[in-house]
């Protein structure tokens, strides 16, 4: 998106993230939340409740934890994304 000059905004992250968790790829999904922080993002709940979310099913159960503490105004999706992170089973996949 940002290399064909389209900015984007707070309700395309969670989609790329979404991916992320989907492919277990932790490494992109740090990036995407590097760049969050940069742009001011990482405060919206809803962006923040899809980073949880990615770090959860990528395994990193810790910085999900983490993330939720830090959040602001945590709202009902929020609170569920994160109990529901206790119930991934692992490991999620062979050769993860």
């Amino acid at each position: 998106m940002m290399q064909n000059g389209l900015k984007p905004d707070k309700f395309a992250f969670p989609f790329a993230l979404k991916s992320c968790a989907g492919l277990s790829n932790l490494l992109v999904g740090k990036s995407i939340h590097q760049h969050l922080i940069q742009t001011g993002f990482d405060s919206d709940v809803l962006v923040a409740t899809a980073v949880m979310d990615m770090y959860a099913k990528c395994g990193s159960l810790d910085l999900a934890r983490k993330l939720f503490d830090q959040t602001q105004g945590k709202d009902v999706v929020c609170w569920s994304a994160m109990i529901a992170s206790y119930g991934i089973p692992w490991p999620r996949n062979a050769g993860d």
